[in-house]
């Protein structure tokens, strides 16, 4: 008998020390009576990794209209157009241009030419609403021969209703 007790108190620990090497997935497996050998549960442990992002989804439906917006103002009407050149004058210097649109009119547009010779342009835009100018240079000791005449020109417009909005 005290043999038998010998050999059941080997088996029991025998069998503890494999019981406790064992994961614990297996070792829920045996018999509940194991159970108390297991120690307490561990913290939790750290956040891993996030994930790779997925693929985009698909496109949602198309939204509901918008309300009308307030009418606009009407717009200008071109009644007329007219093309008007400045004065031609020699550029000895820095000289001037100008294309003057009637009182009536308003200035759409411009430019200048340089013609029968040189010149440097310094300048080319809309002076206020009804002209255009024109500014060029050459150096003091170009000879007439070969300095150019400088001409503005600008596209004058009348209006039906309304002013040009700058």
């Amino acid at each position: 008998m005290n043999i038998l007790l010998i050999v059941v108190i080997m088996v029991v620990f025998i069998s503890s020390v494999a019981i406790n090497a064992l994961p614990d997935s297996y070792v829920s497996l045996l018999s509940p009576a194991y159970a108390f050998m297991i120690g307490p549960e561990g913290p939790e442990g750290k956040r891993g990794p996030p994930g790779h992002t997925g693929p985009q989804g698909k496109q949602g439906p198309v939204g509901p209209q918008g309300k009308q917006g307030i009418p606009g103002r009407t717009a200008p009407l071109i009644k007329s157009v007219r093309y008007v050149n400045g004065n031609s004058i020699l550029i000895l210097g820095t000289v001037k241009s100008v294309a003057r649109c009637s009182s009536n009119e308003e200035a759409l547009g411009g430019g200048f030419s340089i013609k029968d010779g040189f010149g440097i342009i310094l300048d080319n835009s809309q002076s206020g609403n009804s002209s255009w100018i024109a500014v060029a240079t050459n150096p003091p000791d170009i000879s007439k021969e070969i300095a150019g005449s400088l001409q503005a020109h600008a596209s004058c417009i009348t209006l039906t209703a309304g002013r040009m909005v700058q």
